[in-house]
């Protein structure tokens, strides 16, 4: 039986995946295939109609993609980094996870993008105002109350889950060198911190694109 292969392309948000890959203990049975971004329709159309990174096919030729899909998806298949079933840190887990990627992740990384890379001539100054008034408003405050709700040290209590990693990467385009908008929300910092020395978050980052 052939190995799964995640399609991995650094500064996608395939990051989570590879991130989950190595908490999982499965860097090793799963081939990455890592490309470049702007590669993807010629390499795995075939795998994900979308040819957006990260395409994940197990070992039955079963294609997964999305993050929070395949987040799911591995949590479930392996038995880990998921809250118990009808517990209210399930209920939370479900919904913070569809709110990372449909709301979260369409705040931080526009945010990454105008200030780590886009010259100060160009970005777009009402965009960023707003999102980073939403910021601070309303979705750090929200991810600050879950860590006091559960207390920590990771969203949901004691143990890490799938989530923590879906909210760690945008997070840690937040806390960029160029960007540093988490100063005003210390929980919030700390445990992005917590996470960032986590073995499997450092290993996945070292990995290059092929050109």
């Amino acid at each position: 039986m052939p190995k799964p292969v995640l399609y991995h392309a650094l500064g996608s948000r395939s990051i989570r995946t590879l991130w989950l890959l190595h908490e999982l203990g499965l860097q090793n049975e799963v081939e990455v295939v890592q490309l470049a971004l702007g590669g993807e329709s010629v390499k795995f159309k075939d795998k994900n109609p979308n040819a957006k990174f990260p395409t994940f096919v197990d070992s039955d030729g079963t294609s997964v993609w999305e993050s929070a899909a395949i987040t799911q998806y591995l949590a479930e298949k392996h038995g880990k980094f998921l809250p118990a079933r009808g517990t209210t840190q399930y209920a939370k887990y479900l919904s913070y996870m569809y709110w990372t990627v449909v709301n979260f992740d369409s705040i931080a990384f526009p945010l990454y993008v105008q200030l780590a890379f886009t010259p100060e001539a160009k970005r777009d100054k009402a965009l960023i105002a707003s999102k980073i008034a939403e910021l601070r408003s309303t979705y750090l405050p929200q991810l600050e109350g879950l860590l006091k709700e559960f207390k920590g040290p990771f969203l949901l209590g004691k143990e890490l889950t799938g989530l923590d990693i879906q909210v760690g990467v945008p997070l840690q385009a937040l806390n960029h060198p160029r960007v540093q908008l988490l100063k005003d929300f210390p929980v919030v910092l700390e445990y992005l911190n917590k996470l960032l020395e986590r073995p499997g978050f450092r290993i996945a980052h070292r990995l290059k694109p092929k050109l």
